[in-house]
């Protein structure tokens, strides 16, 4: 049985789609510092598992990242620094769900 992804998913605003894209330029000037770059991350996290809650947002993450439920939520409450390799996957994947929507359009 197959599911079409948009049942499966909740669409991500393309306010916080923006806010991470224009995350981008902040985050190559030099003034940038770690606060802005974890919220980046923190918002790159909501674009790539798009949930209803912050939760749901925890558990999915972790699953697919191989880490645990807590170490998600303080990337997602911008208290921790998230390696390079797990950023690499998010960045990932957060490129596809933007792509997925831009070709499923709005609902």
């Amino acid at each position: 049985m197959t599911h079409s992804r948009s049942s499966l998913a909740t669409p991500v605003s393309s306010s916080r789609i923006r806010r991470m894209r224009d995350g981008w330029k902040n985050l190559a000037k030099p003034q940038s510092n770690r606060k802005t770059a974890r919220r980046f991350f923190s918002d790159m996290l909501w674009v790539a598992f798009p949930s209803t809650s912050d939760h749901d947002l925890c558990k999915r993450a972790a699953v697919a990242l191989e880490v645990n439920a807590r170490t998600v939520n303080n990337w997602l409450n911008c208290h921790n620094d998230a390696p390079g390799p797990i950023v690499l996957k998010v960045l990932l994947i957060a490129g596809a769900e933007i792509v997925f929507q831009q070709i499923e359009g709005p609902k």
